[in-house]
């Protein structure tokens, strides 16, 4: 766990699947984040994309998740002179 000066966070990989917890100096968690790797994508997500973006690779998808439940997810692609998010 990574003691930052106003909070804490911990990192785990699994199985394609890095997720992240950062928490305040009394342990109260103040958000999560999970990124999924293209392998573990579902195939109507790569499919989406690969009809929408043709010449783009997908990166990586990033899900974060608040203290109070609000929630973004992110997407990054690119192709050889860009990249998306």
């Amino acid at each position: 766990m990574k003691n930052h000066k106003k909070y804490f966070k911990g990192i785990i990989r699994f199985n394609h699947i890095g997720m992240e917890a950062s928490y305040d100096r009394d342990r109260n968690i103040l958000a999560t984040s999970k990124v999924i790797f293209p392998a573990v994508l579902p195939e109507n997500t790569k499919t989406t994309v690969a009809t929408d973006y043709g010449d783009y690779t997908i990166k990586e998808f990033v899900n974060i998740v608040g203290a109070e439940h609000s929630a973004a997810d992110y997407l990054s692609m690119d192709n050889r002179t860009e990249t998306l998010i």
